[in-house]
């Protein structure tokens, strides 16, 4: 099975919506990755339908 969430990516996510870009266990962090792997997840079975996580 192939990783859709590259390291990189994950640190993209934290640094954005955490602390820093190793952050992973503060709450803000954790919501913005599970919504980025809902988001991906939706796409698999609605590709029309675009989500995105909404911007600060």
């Amino acid at each position: 099975m192939a990783e859709y969430l590259l390291p990189e990516k994950k640190q993209e996510i934290f640094a954005k919506y955490g602390k820093s870009n190793k952050d992973t266990g503060s709450p803000e962090s954790q919501v913005a990755l599970f919504s980025y792997r809902i988001a991906h997840v939706r796409l698999l079975y609605f590709p029309t339908v675009s989500l995105t996580l909404p911007s600060t």
